[in-house]
């Protein structure tokens, strides 16, 4: 009776330590288990991440603004002394060539700043002017006016048409031009992150 009792307390006991060992063995499972879930999360979002900015990267030259046009300028000048001009000095010419403008955003500058769900929140730099060409083939001077003393050079072309970048610069930024392009790269931003899968995009300038 005695050896009897003796062997189901011995049972009792090794079912007892093999109910520990298989809680233990779950718990262990268990946060192995969540540990590989959050590290899957946190890679998940990467690629996620990853591929958004890819993407941007990808519609940046549909999301600038282009301007293209054709400029006709007239250039006179005599020589000076004391800023008193001198007769039958002065040289001049027409000149015409085309060019572009590009306005958007630094690709470099976009980052995101959340991401969860279907949600997510980028920010931007504000739109600068990124390009401005000039096609020297399409550059044309006509009528020359050469003075004995005072001769047209290549320089004096080169510097009108650097002194006429600048005037077309600030004319289309006073104009709305950098507007226009802020415009057209959130909507390019907007479609693109929504065709992605994202219902709620939020595009933000930096450190705000």
């Amino acid at each position: 009776m005695q050896q009897l009792e003796s062997k189901r307390s011995m049972k009792d006991i090794t079912i007892f330590i093999l109910l520990i060992l298989l809680i233990i063995t779950s718990i262990y499972s268990f946060m192995l288990y969540n540990k590989d879930q959050k590290e899957l999360a946190q890679n998940n979002k990467s690629i996620n991440s990853t591929l958004v900015i890819e993407r941007i990267s990808g519609i940046w030259e549909l999301a600038t603004t282009k301007y293209y046009y054709t400029n006709v300028v007239s250039y006179k000048e005599n020589m000076k002394i004391n800023d008193v001009e001198i007769p039958f000095t002065q040289k001049g010419f027409l000149i015409k060539y085309d060019g572009y403008l590009k306005a958007g955003i630094d690709i470099n500058s976009i980052k995101i700043i959340s991401e969860m769900d279907n949600q997510i929140k980028i920010s931007i730099s504000k739109p600068k002017i990124l390009d401005h060409t000039i096609d020297e083939k399409s550059v044309n001077v006509y009528d020359e006016k050469n003075s004995v003393f005072n001769s047209i050079k290549i320089k004096d072309v080169f510097d009108m048409i650097s002194s006429e970048k600048k005037k077309m610069e600030e004319k289309m930024v006073e104009n709305g031009f950098l507007e226009e392009a802020d415009k057209n790269t959130r909507i390019a931003l907007e479609n693109m992150l929504k065709n992605m899968g994202f219902t709620s995009v939020e595009i933000v300038y930096d450190g705000n």
